[in-house]
């Protein structure tokens, strides 16, 4: 049996950037061209192992995309106007393996503001048991 396993790549427990920037597991940062927050966290529920992104009082733009995600095409966050949010889960199906990354995007409706987010990660395959090679009983 195989363990699907997200692997954290920086250390830094807070980023920020203009308009653009990369992220790992467990970050969160500001979003400097829509306000508000984005965080970063993996879960895993059984044999389900996901990531999730998490945006928090969004002021400025109200869309999100996951690019290569079908499922996430410019979904509308929710909230209240200027303080938007939205939790959103990208599955283990998803996510390529080794070293890989996935963008987001977050605008405005008139698209004259917005900030993308590639998020970088490596997912490897564990063993669930060690592996046990047998021995012919001789010496070495």
């Amino acid at each position: 049996m195989k363990k699907f396993a997200l692997l954290l790549l920086l250390a830094s427990a807070q980023s920020a950037f203009a308009g653009y920037g990369s992220m790992t597991i467990g970050e969160y940062a500001s979003l400097p061209d829509c306000g508000g927050t984005i965080k970063v966290t993996e879960s895993s529920n059984g044999y389900s192992d996901q990531v999730n992104v998490v945006f928090n009082n969004v002021v400025n733009c109200s869309n999100f995309d996951i690019v290569g995600l079908p499922n996430y095409k410019m979904v509308k966050l929710g909230g209240a106007d200027r303080a938007r949010s939205g939790s959103f889960t990208i599955p283990k199906r998803a996510i390529g393996e080794g070293f890989n990354s996935i963008q987001v995007i977050i605008r405005s409706n008139s698209n004259k503001t917005n900030d993308i987010i590639n998020v970088q990660f490596i997912n490897v395959t564990v063993p669930s048991t060690p592996v046990v090679i047998p021995t012919s009983g001789g010496s070495y």
